[in-house]
């Protein structure tokens, strides 16, 4: 069994060996390093983001919890003239932070399962986020499939309304854009060309191959103890 003590408020997780290994590279590497003493700690993650991350350890399963902070935040939708319905919900946050945590402790399955969850987010809400880039791009880096997501959402389902300024359902995230964020967006454009406008590309990418946004780790489910 391995110790994990989490956060400021030090809260002390204990899971089994084996099934932390199969699942994070970083872990892997924590315990495997000669000065490990049987205890790792993760002083500037959330336990609650923690939680979530053992439970899918043990169980392969995401479920997901509002934080104290944004149990507050009311959960809204506008429609864009397209049709698209614009998200506010703050568990897009919630779900995107679970992704970065997997990105830290280097868990495709994990990060895979969130992609996943944000896809058919989108899907059973008919709604999609127009808030996550700004928070994506400052913790990633450019080949994250998280990414490439959030461009995608922007270019293929709001068709670049949302990135329009003076729109009605201008996004947040053209305020302080990152740079990078906004040149992905225009390669999607210009790779998708004037088919997306002339509606010739009515399949969305997220929906037609959600594995395309997927990684894989070679040997890590393989792991033996």
């Amino acid at each position: 069994m391995i110790k994990i003590q989490v956060g400021e408020q030090k809260t002390m997780f204990t899971v089994h060996r084996s099934l932390l290994c199969s699942t994070s590279a970083f872990f892997r590497a924590a315990i495997n390093w000669p000065g490990f003493d049987g205890t790792i700690y993760l002083e500037y993650e959330d336990p609650a983001d923690f939680e979530i991350f053992t439970h899918y350890v043990y169980f392969k399963t995401l479920y997901t919890q509002t934080r104290d902070n944004e149990s507050t935040t009311p959960t809204s939708t506008t429609t864009t003239a397209a049709g698209i319905k614009i998200s506010h919900d703050p568990e897009w946050t919630t779900l995107s932070s679970l992704y970065l945590l997997g990105d830290r402790l280097q868990s495709a399955t994990f990060k895979n399962a969130l992609i996943t969850a944000l896809i058919e987010k989108a899907a059973a809400d008919t709604c999609l986020p127009v808030d996550q880039a700004q928070h994506i791009y400052a913790n990633t880096v450019a080949c994250a499939p998280l990414r490439r997501l959030i461009v995608d959402f922007h270019v293929f389902g709001f068709k670049g309304e949302t990135l329009r300024r003076g729109s009605p359902a201008a996004s947040p995230d053209l305020v302080d854009a990152p740079r990078e964020f906004l040149g992905d967006v225009l390669e999607a454009f210009v790779s998708a060309g004037g088919e997306l406008f002339a509606g010739k590309k009515k399949g969305l990418p997220w929906v037609e191959d959600v594995g395309g946004y997927h990684e894989f780790e070679g040997g890590v489910e393989g792991f033996a103890e």
